[in-house]
Order: C-alpha cells, then sequence, then structure tokens
C-alpha cells in the first residue's frame, strides 16, 4: 500500500476470481474516508500475485509480482503499468522455461525506463538477483539489450553499498 499525492490509499494485492478460479492481481484506490474510487483486477489465465506497487513519473502506478503456470513448475516475474485512474497502460512478464523468476520490487527511472528486481534460480543451483531494465519510453516492458540482468556469485557482496545501472 502506498499514499498517492492526494492523499487517497492505492493498494496492491491478489484475488480469487471466478472467472477460471485463479489469482489475479487485485488493484485498488479508496480515499481518505474509505471509500473506493477504482478496483482493478489484471492477469492471465496463469496466478498472478501482487507484491510491490510504485508510483510513476506520470503519477500512474507499476505493479510487480509473479505469474505461475496451472502446473506451478514455472514462475516469471509479471509487471502491470497503469494510469492514475487505474486503467492498464500495459502487462508484461519475464521469465524462462529453465528458471524460475519472482518479481519483489520495482521503480521509474529519470529517463522513464523500468528497474524491475526480484530473484531468480532453481532447486539444485538456489537464488540470485534478478534484474530488469527497460528501454527509456518503452510501452511495453523490452528488456535492455533484449536480455535481463543476473548478478550471480553475490556472497560475499563484492560491490559497494550501492550499484548504479545504466
Amino acid at each position: 500500500m502506498i499514499r498517492d499525492q492526494n492523499g487517497h490509499f492505492v493498494i496492491a494485492g491478489e484475488i480469487f476470481t471466478s472467472h477460471g478460479g485463479k489469482f489475479n492481481f487485485l488493484f485498488l484506490k479508496i480515499d481518505s474516508d474509505g471509500n473506493l474510487l477504482f478496483r482493478y483486477d489484471f492477469g492471465t489465465p496463469d496466478k498472478e500475485r501482487a507484491g510491490f506497487i510504485h508510483n510513476t513519473l506520470d503519477n500512474g502506478y507499476l505493479l510487480v509480482g509473479t505469474s505461475t503456470t496451472d502446473d506451478n513448475r514455472d514462475n516469471d516475474v509479471f509487471v502491470v503499468k497503469t494510469d492514475n485512474d487505474g486503467a492498464l497502460e500495459f502487462q508484461a512478464s519475464y521469465g524462462d522455461s529453465i528458471y524460475w523468476q519472482v518479481g519483489r520490487y520495482g521503480i521509474q527511472l529519470d529517463d522513464g525506463s523500468l528497474l524491475i528486481c526480484g530473484e531468480t534460480g532453481t532447486a539444485a543451483n538456489g537464488n540470485d538477483v534478478y534484474l530488469i531494465k527497460t528501454n527509456p519510453g518503452s510501452t511495453s516492458v523490452e528488456p535492455k539489450d533484449d536480455h535481463a540482468i543476473t548478478l550471480t556469485q553475490n556472497y560475499p557482496n563484492p560491490f559497494s553499498s550501492s550499484t548504479k545501472i545504466t
């Protein structure tokens, strides 16, 4: 949950839908008196669970979470971008069928690109950080240089207290 520039509460979570019996992203906004301003659910035929929400530069919203297949064998990062009224601008997923990916966090950078952070891995190999940076001004989530950035073997952490990704 975050508070927007007008003092409204914006909430992202999950809802079990009656159409298809799946979980989808739940996205709603309420005013300070508890009145519902909008309510949406976003998803695919798979199961989506939102875990993070961020206010974007255009006063829209970025929702980040995970999409899981019916057989629970594959997880991908799932990203939704909306306008200020909650209307869908785009949704996309990142991942592959070899490793699982989970979306944890996302921000919009000053150039308009999105930086999505999560984790990836396999049961045999453990977890790694999973970073995705979109192309600036993109209307869909497309990874820079057409691939996601994965940091591996980062223990002990070889980075300084901050890492800038450009």
